[in-house]
């Protein structure tokens, strides 16, 4: 028998300007998405800024732990592009965040959604 745990939202935002890969402002829009899923946040968001010589442009990871599982950002900026994970074990509203996230980025972004069934066999 199959049960449905979660779902697992992939989002990939295309064409944002730099000034959306900016630390604080992905700060406050991981902080947003927590509020308007309607999780309860386990501690600070984590930040790291990712570069190497291998990557030398400059791109940021985020991670919030929910209660109910996480959030995560990862940004290319050169690429203008930012990759959204949402993994939630309760029910969230898809089209309210995708509402939020087009007036948020307030500019000529392409949004693709996938949204996954995570079950587990029991």
């Amino acid at each position: 028998m199959k049960k449905q745990i979660g779902i697992n939202l992939i989002i990939d935002v295309y064409n944002l300007s730099r000034k959306f890969f900016e630390r604080k402002f992905l700060l406050s829009l991981i902080k947003d998405l927590v509020k308007i899923t309607k999780s309860k946040p386990v501690g600070v968001p984590i930040v790291k800024r990712i570069s190497s010589p291998r990557y030398p442009f400059i791109g940021y990871s985020l991670l919030q732990i929910i209660q109910e599982s996480h959030i995560a950002f990862h940004t290319w900026p050169e690429y203008n592009y930012l990759a959204i994970d949402i993994f939630s074990c309760k029910k969230i509203e898809i089209q309210k965040i995708l509402n939020f996230l087009k007036k948020r980025l307030n500019e000529n972004v392409k949004i693709r959604v996938k949204k996954y069934d995570r079950v587990c066999y029991i």
